[in-house]
């Protein structure tokens, strides 16, 4: 123990040391204040007992046994066995997971911080031992930022990034920009005015809601610090939304090193995504540039407490300067109304969760409050007026040719009275519909220097454009701004400090690799119910439960598939220090393993734009798709054409989307849909 925190002591010294060279060349930073970040206050200020600390730390132990990557880990490593005679060499102080579980079983962790210097160790040992290259390395790489699915917009971005850092001249950590959501959603109208305006706004405005968040590797750790969620109103969208975006939420939090370059690089990213929003063809983008409040978050939960929240004018000022950069047309939404000569409140652009769809409403709802007081006296006359006109006109003696013509008199007088009547009601509403108006535009001018609209490009002229390639990415954690910051609050994953954002941000990538990994559900081919368990028959592809597996009797031999996360772990607690790797998991299950492996490299490789991209496996099943398409043999003749049919075949099975990239999936899930009907008319 006293040797591994010595090894520990050191390599903190030369952290120091590094740091020290580094800052000499940089300029100097302001002084940040100390809190409870700074190495200076106790590391574990709450004190835990031995059996707290077993109870709750192994946990963690079983549930990194229980998966699959965990093999290499499990045992310490057998220089002699495994024929790596220099391992003892260059890794001076080994750790391993049954070496952990043992020194917590014998108390000799006093707190959490030192069980999690040992797993760190653990993993800094196979860093520093295998080559990048190796499997075991990419094991310990498992959920990283670069690791999610790589879009068009999220690669031109990071390039753009990573450019301006080369300009620059800035060695620093790995930069990572992902699209963690992009889904199609709606921009419902409210209902005060739908009923004002009737027949003439329409139910919804169709949208695209996408999430862009930006990594910085710090200290080998991912730690994230940029975020915006936006709204892209195409070219399909009705009037007055069609090809707008709107920014509706942007945050930072001041983690990126070198401190000096936050401001540009963040800047960086949104010129190249206004960049990108021209190249698709879009005219205008909006921005709110309102602070936030002081006890309020944008889209990070808790930010540091050094942290100053910009005045209006300095946030203002930093958007006037980012699109001074940009060399872009900004000006205020009040002088935009009146370029586009704005008629009426539903030609004012209609966003999601917007300023201006509340202060529509609410200035709706005070127009009808004067009305009904205006209007108490005036509006029983005009009732009683209007109830009199409509009154039929009772027929008299058509032999009396005199009260015809009286009738006829009185038909016509009550008709114009009736005619200008309306009049007066319709110019009432003319002038309560210009008032509704004019209130909008009061608001308008109190509030134009808080609201830009960015004209990227003439509405009448004709530019080249690039067709969107992205694929949608379903992510329930991204969804909205508010599911990701009221799920932050509720796991507390605090931006506070830069321990705390390493920690939320190691959860948040690990929660969204979990997300985005293929669900695999089985559905009994007799009772149609979800089975964990199930007997199948590899030749027909017929899965039946447990129940209905010991009550139908299958012609054809059936094989019982146990889902891997039911294996007990702890009870075979003593067979994993005792058996080898491969042993504790059954032959099925490692197959079953392998095919959700191969569906997921699939799906990425499917959906992936980046021709050097980095995620295992991608390149090949690029080749293998390619393949597919190209390959002038018939396809039960190919062998590589049959085993790709076959994985397109177990994908096709479990897939939901309705516009999959896999090759031939759609075929396929039409073929086994039309199998499922054969089946159960049979039945």
């Amino acid at each position: 123990m006293n040797e591994i925190l010595t090894c520990l002591n050191s390599s903190l010294q030369s952290t120091h040391i590094e740091h020290e060279q580094q800052s000499v060349e940089e300029p100097p930073l302001k002084p940040v204040k100390v809190d409870s970040a700074s190495e200076r206050l106790s590391k574990s200020p709450v004190k835990f007992t031995q059996e707290e600390l077993r109870l709750k730390l192994e946990d963690v132990i079983h549930k990194m046994l229980a998966t699959e990557v965990s093999y290499p880990f499990r045992q310490p490593v057998d220089p002699v066995a495994l024929n790596i005679l220099d391992y003892p060499l260059i890794i001076t102080h080994p750790m391993d997971i049954s070496t952990i579980h043992k020194k917590l079983l014998s108390a000799e962790y006093d707190n959490p911080f030192d069980f999690v210097d040992d797993m760190w160790l653990m993993f800094n040992n196979a860093w520093t031992y295998n080559k990048k290259t190796t499997k075991i390395y990419k094991m310990c790489l498992e959920y990283v930022a670069h690791k999610l699915s790589i879009t068009e917009l999220s690669n031109k971005l990071e390039q753009r990034v990573n450019d301006f850092l080369r300009m620059k001249c800035v060695s620093t950590g790995r930069v990572t920009i992902r699209m963690l959501n992009a889904s199609n959603k709606v921009c419902k109208v409210k209902p005060k005015l739908k009923k004002y305006y009737p027949n003439q706004v329409p139910d919804d405005y169709p949208y695209q809601a996408k999430a862009i968040f930006a990594f910085q590797e710090i200290d080998s750790v991912d730690v994230v610090f940029f975020a915006m969620h936006v709204q892209e109103y195409d070219r399909r969208c009705q009037a007055p939304n069609t090809k707008r975006i709107y920014i509706s939420y942007l945050d930072s939090v001041n983690y990126f090193r070198p401190r000096q370059y936050q401001t540009d690089i963040c800047q960086e990213i949104l010129i190249g995504y206004l960049d990108y929003a021209r190249q698709m063809d879009y005219l205008y983008v909006h921005i709110c540039v309102r602070p936030p409040n002081e006890d309020d978050n944008f889209i990070f939960y808790y930010h540091p407490l050094g942290e100053r929240v910009p005045k209006p004018k300095s946030l203002r000022q930093w958007y006037q300067r980012m699109l001074d950069r940009a060399i872009s047309e900004h000006i205020d939404i009040m002088k935009d109304c009146m370029d586009n000569q704005t008629e009426s409140v539903f030609d004012i652009p209609y966003f999601d969760d917007d300023f201006w769809t509340d202060a529509i409403e609410e200035s709706i709802e005070k127009l009808e409050q004067e009305e009904e007081r205006r209007g108490k006296g005036m509006g029983v006359k005009m009732v009683m007026q209007k109830r009199l006109l409509d009154d039929p006109i009772e027929p008299d003696d058509l032999t009396n040719t005199a009260n015809e013509c009286i009738s006829a008199k009185t038909n016509k007088r009550k008709n114009l009275e009736k005619t200008a009547s309306a009049r007066k009601i319709a110019k009432i509403e003319i002038l309560n519909r210009s008032d509704l108006l004019s209130k909008i535009f009061i608001k308008m001018k109190k509030h134009k220097e808080v609201f830009f609209v960015i004209h990227l490009r003439c509405a009448l002229a004709v530019y080249p454009t690039t067709k969107n390639s992205d694929v949608l990415i379903h992510c329930k954690l991204m969804d909205t701004r508010d599911t990701f910051l009221n799920f932050a609050r509720e796991k507390q994953w605090e931006f506070s400090s830069l321990r705390r954002a390493k920690f939320s941000t190691m959860v948040l990538l690990h929660e969204l690799h979990s997300s985005t990994s293929v669900k695999y559900t089985y559905i009994c081919a007799h009772c149609s119910q979800q089975c964990d368990d199930q007997y199948r028959s590899e030749m027909y592809n017929f899965d039946l439960c447990e129940k209905c597996y010991s009550q139908v009797k299958h012609e054809h031999e059936m094989a019982r598939i146990v889902h891997p996360s039911l294996i007990n772990v702890k009870n075979d607690e003593n067979n994993v220090n005792n058996s080898s790797p491969k042993s504790l998991i059954c032959p099925t299950v490692q197959r079953q393993q392998s095919m959700q492996h191969y569906i997921e490299t699939l799906l990425h490789a499917a959906n992936c734009q980046n021709f050097s991209c980095s995620y295992c496996g991608c390149l090949l099943f690029k080749r293998v798709i390619r393949h597919t398409k190209e390959c002038n043999e018939k396809k039960r003749q190919c062998n590589i054409c049959k085993q790709a049919l076959l994985l397109f075949y177990y994908h096709a099975k479990i897939c939901e989307e309705q516009n999959c990239q896999v090759p031939f999936c759609e075929k396929v899930k039409i073929k086994i849909r039309k199998q499922r009907l054969a089946h159960d008319q049979i039945r």
